[in-house]
């Protein structure tokens, strides 16, 4: 049974999914995705194969995963281990500076 949510873009070999929401195309040879959020936000990601089917079921799974996390209110993305550090020495600051308590474990 052909696919009929699948249709080519201009000829340029990419190929649009789930009512427009997700577009896989190739780039130097890799495929790729882009993903309409439900902000109207794209998300971008390689889907690490040269193969195209491989690529549009890969593209299908990333989707629904980016959908259940939408519909759980989970975020879309993760925060690298640095940025999080980076935002905890921020808040420490600013708790700091305003004066707020300091347990006594950490006392110095």
């Amino acid at each position: 049974m052909p696919d009929n949510d699948t249709r080519s873009n201009n000829g340029r070999g990419a190929v649009r999914l789930e009512n427009d929401r997700i577009c896989v195309f190739e780039r130097n040879g890799v495929y790729q995705a882009r993903i309409r959020t439900e902000a109207n936000h794209y998300l971008w990601r390689s889907l690490k194969t040269r193969n195209q089917t491989q690529a549009i079921s890969a593209a299908r799974k990333l989707y629904h995963s980016i959908e259940f996390r939408q519909q759980s209110g989970l975020p879309l993305t993760n925060r690298s281990v640095n940025r999080v550090i980076d935002e905890y020495v921020a808040y420490a600051k600013g708790n700091r500076a305003k004066g707020a308590h300091q347990p006594t474990c950490c006392a110095r």
